[in-house]
């Protein structure tokens, strides 16, 4: 056996034994987020039970239109005077006449 070929060996070795310990070390931190989740919730659970209270759900809150609301207020903030945008805008919309619905074409079946 050639020294190349030992030490080729002796490095790949030390590489897996790295490897396999930095997984462990990786599913170990999962574990423990885990645990530390499970006992957060068993602890609010058992307080609540303690206390007689009715178990809280685990939701987390979110409002799908917070963010166009966030930008319609800032439209309106940077758009000049509000009132005057919105007289603007009703007086576009004085001129707009209703169509007329004519009859259909299609013979009824």
């Amino acid at each position: 056996m050639c020294l190349n070929d030992l030490i080729g060996t002796v490095l790949r070795l030390i590489a897996r034994g790295v490897l396999l310990v930095i997984g462990l070390v990786f599913f170990a931190s999962l574990l423990v987020a885990a645990a530390v989740l499970a006992a957060g919730w068993a602890l609010r659970y058992g307080w609540a039970r303690l206390l007689g209270r009715a178990t809280p759900a685990v939701g987390f809150g979110s409002d799908p239109f917070a963010q166009w609301r966030r930008f319609q207020a800032a439209s309106q903030r940077w758009s000049g005077r509000p009132d005057e945008a919105a007289a603007r805008r009703r007086d576009d919309l004085r001129d707009v006449e209703d169509a007329v619905v004519k009859p259909s074409r299609v013979p009824p079946e």
